[in-house]
């Protein structure tokens, strides 16, 4: 998962309306060489679209290089999108492409100390042809269209430069935290997997896949669930890998490595999580076992029994697609199960201040 830059191309001459204000009005436009008045940059931020004029940028080499246009703000302005616009067809030769926009350009912006790339935008051949470029919420006081490479030698002419902070829609899922379950086995002490995904976008998480391996020699994993979970933006839910290792194979000391895979995620620094395992036990006869939450019996009847919770924990039920389905407080001693609750699978998430761990319990 990584930023995503979108370019799209429109070939219609209609002015692309947006509901946030377009920055560019309130901009100076200068560039590496143009002319004044009727036919220089400040044709670019006039909020006219196919008006009486344009302006022009000098990239032949005629001209000083590398050629550049520029938006300046007296402010800093968040921005995320900008529409560049060709010529408009009220100026369109008989013959030929005089002035419309064919090579490439390097669009950056100064972070106070130095130009800051963030993508290539490609020229596309088109009277009134507009350009529109989405790319990561930035902060900026000069946003630039620098080092032209023009085919041919023709000085390429823009009818209006916007620039916009929008509401992109935006997939980005967060793995905020790992949790292990020490669990005593049939045959030994067995490990179980908790992660918090967080949605920091403003779609819904569907589906999310969930890994993890473990960095032994050779390493256990990697380890992949797609859960049916849906995410709603601005919450989060904790997801409990349905499988388990045993401990014996697990040494002390050894990182465990998570991820979650979300489709059209826009930031990958926050998809990864790491936790080194410690107090791990290799046998059910450790005197830790005793201090191992429990929940009893399992499979569920009308009541389920705690022992060994840590005092002043909560305890949390969830069901497979991540859903809170009760709370309790203070190291309660017994819970009545629903009856509305189907047979099927559930987790019982036991948070005190020190940790968080997570028993699986069947309903038949």
């Amino acid at each position: 998962m990584r930023f995503v830059l979108a370019l799209i191309l429109s070939l219609s001459c209609n002015f692309e309306a947006f509901a946030q204000p377009n920055l560019g009005l309130t901009a100076t436009a200068t560039a590496s060489a143009s002319s004044g008045g009727n036919f220089g940059p400040a044709n670019w931020t006039d909020g006219i679209l196919n008006g009486s004029f344009f302006g022009w940028v000098g990239t032949a080499a005629t001209f000083p290089q590398p050629a550049w246009m520029q938006l300046e703000w007296s402010q800093p302005q968040t921005m995320n999108r900008m529409v560049l616009h060709n010529a408009g067809t009220n100026f369109a030769p008989a013959a030929g492409n005089a002035v419309v926009f064919l090579g490439q350009v390097h669009l950056k912006y100064w972070d106070g100390n130095l130009w800051q790339y963030l993508n290539t935008i490609q020229g596309v051949p088109g009277y009134g042809v507009h350009i529109t470029l989405d790319f990561p919420e930035i902060t900026t006081t000069k946003l630039r269209l620098d080092s032209f490479n023009i085919s041919g030698s023709h000085n390429p002419g823009f009818d209006e430069w916007e620039v916009f902070r929008i509401e992109l829609d935006t997939a980005d899922a967060e793995l905020d935290t790992i949790q292990i379950t020490n669990l005593q086995g049939g045959t030994g002490r067995i490990l179980r997997f908790s992660m918090l995904i967080k949605n920091l976008g403003n779609l819904p998480i569907v589906n999310p896949s969930i890994s993890y391996s473990v960095n032994t020699n050779p390493a256990s994993g990697p380890f992949t669930v797609i859960f049916p979970a849906t995410i709603a933006p601005g919450t989060d839910t904790l997801l409990v890998h349905p499988d388990v290792l045993p401990a014996e194979s697990i040494l002390n000391g050894r990182q465990l490595c998570a991820w979650v895979t979300v489709a059209g995620d826009i930031a990958a620094e926050n998809d990864t999580a790491y936790l080194v395992l410690s107090g791990i036990g290799t046998s059910v006869s450790e005197a830790l076992v005793s201090t191992v939450p429990q929940a009893y019996p399992n499979p569920l009847q009308e009541v389920l029994y705690f022992k060994e919770l840590p005092a002043g924990c909560v305890l949390r039920f969830f069901d497979t697609h991540g859903r809170c389905l009760a709370v309790l407080t203070d190291a309660p001693e017994s819970f009545v199960i629903p009856t509305n609750w189907p047979s099927g699978l559930y987790f019982l998430q036991i948070q005190d201040k020190k940790e968080l761990q997570s028993i699986r319990l069947q309903r038949p």
